[in-house]
C-alpha cells in the first residue's frame, strides 16, 4: 500500500518535469544560433553591398564599402587615403555568439590599418592606433541599416545598403573623387558658416586631415566649439558621428552640390546652405586655445609660403639632427604647442626611426601685447631634448627673437596658420592647426 502511495506522488512530478523542458526554438543558444543565420543572409544579401560608417573613439571617420558574399569572405574599399579608396581588400569575418551576435573581421583588412598599433602605420598612438574596431557587437538592424558597436574601445559602425548606382561609382574610385571635390572647394572657400534664425553665426571648418566638423560660435558673452567626425558617403554626402543641434538648426549631413559649388546641411527636416565669407569670422587670437592648440609644421618639406630664413634654418637644424642620430632618422613635424591657461609654448620635434616615435620637447614662457607674441626659453624637457639641444639652437634663437604675430592661411584644404617674425619677417612658418 505504501508502495502504491509513493508511486501515486511521483507521477505529478515526472509529469512536471516534462512541462518544464525547454523547446528548441527557445534555448537562448538556439535562437542565438539562428540570429546569427539571419544576420548573415542580411548582410550577403544586399546586391550592391552596404556603405559604412565608422567613427572611432579618438574622433574623425572613415567611410567603407563592405562586399559580403555569405562565405566568411568580405571585400571593402575605404576613404583613408587614395589607395584603400580605388582598390579593394578582401579578407575574412566571421559572426560570433558572444553576449550579443558580433561580426570579427579575422585578417588584416583596412579596418585594421586604423587599430594598428604602429604609429608609423595610422599616425595613431603607440599600442593602439586611433582607437578603432575590428570586432563588433550587432547592436540594432533593420531591412537596409545595421548599428554596430566596437568591443575595444567602443568605436560605431553603420551599415547602409548602397544602391546600384552607388556601388558602381564606389567601384570606379568615387571615394577619392569626393575627397578631392571637397579638397577643391574648401581650397576656393577658406571661410565657412552658416547662420541661424536668429541671424547668429556659427563659423563652419572642416578639416579634412582630422576628418572632423569644427563648428564655432558666440554663446553667453563666449566664444564656443564643438567638433563632431565626419565620413564620406554617397555620391556627395559626408555622414557626422552625432546629430548637431543649435538653436534652430538640426542637421547630420553635409552635401556637396552637383557642380561642387557649395555646401549645405541637412536632415530629413532641414536643408541649410553653407555661406562663405572673405575674412575669417573669428580671429587667430580668439581660437587659439579653443578651436585649435598647435601650430604643425610639416618640418621634412618646404611649404609654400613658407619664408627664405625659415627654411634656411629648417634646413640646418634637419642636417644636425641627422647627423646627432641614427642613420634613417627622420623628423616628420615640429609642433608648437600653447597653453593659453599657464601661458606655456612647447616646442615639440617629432622623431621616428623605423616604427617608433620618440619626442624632444622644449619649454617657453609666453607673453602677449595686442596680438603680438613674445616667447622666453626655459630649457629642454626631456632627455632627447637635452642631446637635440645644440641642433635646435638656431630654431630656439629666431624663436626668442622679437616678436612673432600669427594669422590664417587662405586658400587651403584644412585650416592652417602662420607665424612671422617682427625683426626678421623671411623667418615665417606655416603649419596646420589642430
Amino acid at each position: 500500500m505504501k508502495k502504491i502511495f509513493l508511486y501515486l506522488l511521483l507521477i505529478p512530478l515526472i509529469f512536471s518535469c516534462k512541462k518544464d523542458e525547454i523547446a528548441d526554438e527557445q534555448r537562448p543558444d538556439y535562437r542565438l544560433t539562428e540570429a546569427l543565420a539571419k544576420y548573415n543572409d542580411l548582410l550577403s544579401g544586399s546586391a550592391n553591398g552596404w556603405k559604412g560608417h565608422l567613427f572611432p573613439a579618438a574622433g574623425g571617420g572613415y567611410g567603407f564599402l563592405f562586399n559580403f558574399n555569405g562565405k566568411n569572405r568580405v571585400e571593402m574599399l575605404a576613404d583613408i587615403d587614395d589607395l584603400s579608396g580605388s582598390n579593394f581588400f578582401e579578407s575574412s569575418y566571421r559572426l560570433k555568439a558572444t553576449t550579443l551576435p558580433s561580426i570579427y573581421f579575422d585578417t588584416y583588412s583596412y579596418l585594421h590599418l586604423l587599430a594598428d598599433p604602429d604609429p608609423g602605420v595610422n599616425g595613431g598612438q603607440p599600442g593602439w592606433g586611433l582607437y578603432s574596431d575590428f570586432e563588433f557587437s550587432i547592436l540594432e538592424s533593420s531591412a537596409d541599416t545595421i548599428k554596430l558597436k566596437g568591443n575595444l574601445n567602443g568605436s560605431t559602425l553603420i551599415l547602409v545598403k548602397a544602391s546600384a548606382a552607388e556601388a558602381a561609382a564606389y567601384k570606379a574610385g568615387h571615394l577619392n573623387v569626393l575627397k578631392k571635390d571637397v579638397a577643391d572647394y574648401l581650397n576656393a572657400n577658406s571661410f565657412n558658416y552658416i547662420e541661424t534664425a536668429k541671424h547668429n553665426t556659427i563659423a563652419f571648418n572642416l578639416s579634412l586631415n582630422s576628418k572632423k566638423l569644427i563648428l564655432s560660435y558666440d554663446s553667453v558673452g563666449g566664444l564656443k566649439t564643438k567638433s563632431v567626425g565626419f565620413a564620406f558617403s554617397g555620391m556627395n554626402d559626408l555622414i557626422l558621428s552625432e546629430n548637431v543641434n543649435i538653436e534652430n538648426l538640426a542637421f547630420n549631413k553635409i552635401r556637396i552640390s552637383d557642380d561642387k559649388g557649395s555646401l549645405s546641411v541637412m536632415n530629413k527636416d532641414q536643408i541649410i546652405p553653407v555661406q562663405v565669407s572673405n575674412e575669417p569670422l573669428f580671429s587667430f587670437d580668439q581660437m587659439l586655445g579653443i578651436q585649435f592648440s598647435n601650430v604643425v609644421l610639416p618640418f621634412e618639406e618646404e611649404v609654400p609660403g613658407t619664408g627664405s630664413d625659415y627654411n634656411t634654418i629648417r634646413s640646418s637644424v634637419l642636417l644636425n639632427a641627422r647627423n646627432s642620430l641614427s642613420p634613417g632618422s627622420t623628423f616628420p613635424e615640429l609642433l608648437i604647442s600653447f597653453n593659453t591657461i599657464e601661458k606655456t609654448m612647447i616646442l615639440d620635434l617629432i622623431i621616428v626611426q623605423e616604427s617608433q616615435v620618440f619626442h624632444a620637447r622644449y619649454a617657453f614662457y609666453y607673453t602677449k601685447k595686442g596680438d603680438s607674441y613674445a616667447f622666453e626659453y626655459v630649457g629642454a624637457i626631456d632627455g632627447n631634448a637635452t642631446y637635440l639641444e645644440t641642433a635646435l639652437k638656431p630654431f630656439i634663437d629666431r624663436i626668442t627673437l622679437g616678436a612673432f604675430k600669427f594669422d590664417y592661411v587662405n586658400g587651403q584644404a584644412n585650416l592652417m596658420g602662420s607665424g612671422t617674425n617682427s625683426v626678421k619677417p623671411d623667418f615665417k612658418f606655416i603649419g596646420y592647426l589642430r
